[in-house]
């Protein structure tokens, strides 16, 4: 019997990382500060926080225009060199898959 326990635990625990894709699914905007966390910058640059890594980079944006304001290449080379991604691209891709993974397991 205990067996059918496993499986059933197991079984549900799929149903509930489907209903979590699905919710996820096609979902196109998420806020920097979700991408960004404390645990993926701790684990991604030397810094504890997004605010500490983009300031200390010499950027600043209070508002979503001054942050699409600033020259992208500038911001490439800062993450080149205080990371080990290529470019904010980079950084930004696997910021997103690791949110998404966090949105399906419920993490």
């Amino acid at each position: 019997m205990m067996k059918r326990d496993g499986f059933d635990e197991f079984s549900q625990r799929l149903n509930e990382i489907a209903d979590h894709a699905s919710e996820i699914h096609g979902k196109q905007s998420v806020p920097l500060e979700d991408l960004m966390t404390d645990s993926f910058i701790r684990e991604h640059t030397t810094y504890f926080n997004f605010d500490s890594w983009f300031e200390a980079g010499g950027f600043s944006a209070e508002s979503t225009e001054e942050f699409e304001a600033i020259d992208e290449s500038v911001l490439d080379q800062y993450v080149a060199s205080t990371t080990k991604f290529n470019d904010w691209q980079d950084m930004l891709h696997k910021a997103a898959g690791t949110w998404g993974l966090n949105q399906i397991l419920g993490n």
